[in-house]
């Protein structure tokens, strides 16, 4: 109970943040100095309302799922083609960022394998991690998956070559509202609960979520273990 109530205090003031910023340059564009600023001055205004109102939007759904999954959430299990999966995901939410930044999606193996398991939260998962490497990987990198099994999971690794993790890091991935200092110029719109929600989703689907990373700028390896069977 007190590490819920600490949770909303910290959410709390997390959507105070973005709110308070658009609130404010609201007022000021309403009180008629907006207009004596040159054009490029406004539209700097004008993009950090975007900005904020981004943020705010990415909180709140990240808040709501948090808690759904404390909370429990309800599965529905069902088969699942996972390379197949996997590469509609790209193709309808994702591949436009992909080939505007010159990223290439190189997905390997899982051909001839299904699994069991709930297709709406899955997705989460998979969309999260692959916008985590297209959001923070080098212009023109690879973003590469590797689909493999064993005797009893299923193996999704997402390898990028962006950003990485420092040593400092690595221990507080998972804490709520953790963001690295990278992480926070190359997306400030981020929540700092995507990685939490995926390892959340995965545990809850019976399954095991890890990221290895080398060091700062050499890139990270989101590893997911979900059940052939759920």
């Amino acid at each position: 109970m007190e590490e819920e109530k600490s949770f909303l205090r910290v959410a709390k003031h997390q959507l105070k943040t973005p709110l308070t910023l658009i609130k404010g340059y609201l007022s000021f564009m309403q009180s008629g100095d907006f207009q004596k600023f040159p054009p490029e001055k406004q539209k700097e205004i004008a993009d950090k309302m975007a900005i904020s109102s981004e943020k705010l939007n990415f909180l709140i759904n990240d808040v709501f799922l948090s808690l759904q999954i404390k909370e429990g959430i309800k599965l529905s299990p069902e088969s699942i083609k996972l390379k197949e999966f996997i590469e509609d995901i790209y193709n309808t939410a994702l591949k436009p960022n992909y080939e505007k930044k010159g990223l290439i999606f190189n997905i390997q193996n899982g051909d001839s394998f299904e699994i069991n398991s709930d297709k709406f939260y899955l997705t989460i998962v998979i969309q999260k991690l692959l916008d985590n490497a297209e959001k923070y990987s080098t212009p023109g990198q690879t973003v590469d998956i590797n689909i493999r099994k064993d005797d009893k999971y299923a193996i999704i690794e997402i390898k990028d070559s962006g950003i990485g993790l420092t040593e400092e890091e690595k221990p507080k991935i998972f804490e709520r509202f953790f963001r690295g200092a990278e992480a926070r110029k190359i997306w400030p719109s981020g929540s700092g609960l995507g990685l939490n929600i995926v390892k959340g989703i995965i545990e809850t689907l019976g399954g095991e979520f890890s990221v290895e990373s080398a060091g700062q700028n050499q890139g990270t390896k989101s590893i997911v273990k979900l059940p052939l069977i759920l």
